[in-house]
């Protein structure tokens, strides 16, 4: 945008004064100390404001007052109208900006002031040019001032570009760091994990073992009590026999005994003649015969009696052994479910982190292929501003020489070894090694093509740029700013006198101002 009006209120040295620029060349002329520069300055005041650092500490307004405005009108297709305020109250001040009547708040501003003029660090560098900068751009050692205008020129911020690649650098190396220690702690846990796994199988197989054991005991404790009662009524049973034949063998004793009560009341009764001891012998003899029996099937059934109560007590004993075998392998079973659940917990807790063990490790196989691409598109952006700045240089020397050409002058600039020289008589001058008027002169043209390539505004402010320059020098400026001007951009310049050339320009003396105000 170009500016139409400015109006100052209490800003420095000034009262009340309003100026009128056409939108080719205005030049503001004055002796010393007319505010030459003031006006200059207040344009700036006027967009960025206490922005720009020489505004925070020095005092602005007018000695014995306490408030100051700028109000600016700027055009192309549209209008902008800027009002900026500055008042002192005590120890504290009030800055109010207003554009176009409307109270916007401070990201609003700033957006409306950044796209129409470009940030404060562009108007610095290039729009706004005091007395001493007229030989930044051209200085080797301002690499970094020249890199910032070349990627400006096509509204590409390589330097934002390039630090936010470095923090997402930063905040992936960072995180990637975080996995890589996480993955560490996780690697142990894995390793615990292995161990708890074989140790978990292993006393699960150690208590299906002993679960086998004492299934086995149980059941043959319970075929020792099944023996051991089967045993008992056996003896039971023999026993009932051994008190049946203990019964018949007294029976039988008694007939004996009666046998031969029967042989003495016979001998007594001299019955011999009947021939009776015969018989009775027969019959005794066959009673102690089945006595002798009974006897010997009782001797029989006791020594089963005894082979089964000593079978019976080794079973006891074999049965107390394996109660205390089923006890202890009950324990064990009991101690080892408490463990056995300990290691399923842990091991169900650890398993679980298993699923967190193959996120992190697929987190940081992506942020190792996240940091190539990074790296990748670092690279590309490096090569990229590299390139975009070698053609933004060779389209500044090549509009320079057209301009150059233009006004007749001797010599065509050209870029060597990183910055710029000169092409005189088929050999290369560096700058630096020009007078101070001739570095003046070719800065002045590098800024004024650097304009004319931008995008960023329409106008552009000189201040003195002729100190130290010859008449031809000034007319040969003067004839770029034609030149400049007539591609519909707006120059404002300062200057001691009006300078007497065929270049026509629109003059504000301020001493005229001044004295009529």
């Amino acid at each position: 945008m170009k500016i139409k009006t400015l109006t100052l209120n209490n800003f420095k040295k000034f009262d009340n004064i309003s100026i009128n620029f056409t939108d080719n060349i205005n030049c503001i002329i004055g002796s010393n100390g007319s505010g030459k520069t003031t006006i200059l300055e207040s344009i700036a005041f006027c967009l960025y404001g206490d922005l720009i650092d020489e505004f925070r500490n020095l005092p602005l307004h007018r000695v014995g007052t306490t408030k100051l405005s700028v109000n600016g009108m700027f055009h192309n297709s549209n209008k902008l109208q800027i009002n900026r305020t500055y008042s002192i109250e005590g120890d504290s001040y009030n800055h109010d900006l207003i554009i176009n009547g409307a109270t916007l708040n401070a990201h609003e501003k700033n957006n409306i002031i950044r796209n129409n003029f470009g940030d404060i660090k562009w108007f610095d560098y290039l729009i706004s040019v005091n007395q001493f900068s007229h030989i930044e751009f051209i200085d080797v050692a301002n690499r970094s001032y020249r890199q910032f205008i070349l990627n400006n020129l096509v509204n590409i911020n390589f330097e934002y570009i390039k630090n936010n690649l470095k923090t997402l650098e930063r905040k992936f190396k960072i995180e990637g760091n975080n996995n890589i220690s996480k993955f560490i702690s996780y690697e142990r846990e894995v390793l615990k994990f292995n161990l708890i796994k074989n140790r978990l199988s292993e006393v699960k197989n150690n208590q299906n073992i002993i679960k086998e054991e004492l299934k086995n005991s149980r059941f043959n404790y319970t075929n020792l009590i099944n023996n051991v009662t089967k045993n008992k009524n056996n003896i039971g049973e023999m026993q009932l026999d051994i008190n049946r034949l203990h019964d018949i063998n007294d029976a039988l004793n008694n007939i004996i005994n009666n046998i031969e009560v029967y042989n003495d009341i016979v001998n007594e009764s001299n019955l011999k003649e009947y021939d009776f001891d015969k018989e009775i012998d027969d019959v005794s003899l066959y009673i102690k015969n089945k006595i002798l029996k009974i006897n010997s099937l009782l001797k029989n059934k006791q020594n089963k009696i005894n082979d089964l109560k000593l079978e019976i007590n080794e079973m006891e004993e074999y049965k107390a052994e394996l109660s205390n075998i089923i006890k202890i392998n009950e324990l064990k079973i009991n101690e080892n479910r408490y463990y056995l659940d300990n290691l399923e917990s842990e091991y169900e807790t650890l398993n679980k982190k298993q699923n967190d063990f193959i996120k992190i490790k697929s987190e940081i196989d992506n942020n190792n292929k996240t940091m190539r691409k990074i790296s990748d598109i670092s690279d590309l952006t490096q090569k990229a501003e590299n390139k975009l700045i070698k053609n933004h240089i060779f389209n500044i020397i090549t509009e320079s020489n057209k301009i150059l050409k233009k006004i007749h002058y001797k010599y065509k600039l050209i870029y060597n070894n990183n910055h710029l020289s000169l092409l005189l008589d088929n050999g290369i001058v560096n700058i630096h090694g020009l007078s101070a008027g001739e570095m003046i002169f070719i800065n002045i043209l590098i800024r004024c093509i650097l304009y004319k390539l931008s995008i960023k505004s329409n106008f552009i402010m000189f201040d003195d740029p002729f100190a130290r320059l010859d008449q031809d020098k000034i007319k040969d400026i003067l004839k770029i700013f034609d030149i400049i001007s007539n591609k519909k951009m707006q120059i404002i310049f300062t200057s001691l006198k009006e300078i007497q050339d065929d270049v026509k320009y629109n003059v504000i003396n301020l001493d005229t101002i001044n004295k009529n105000p």
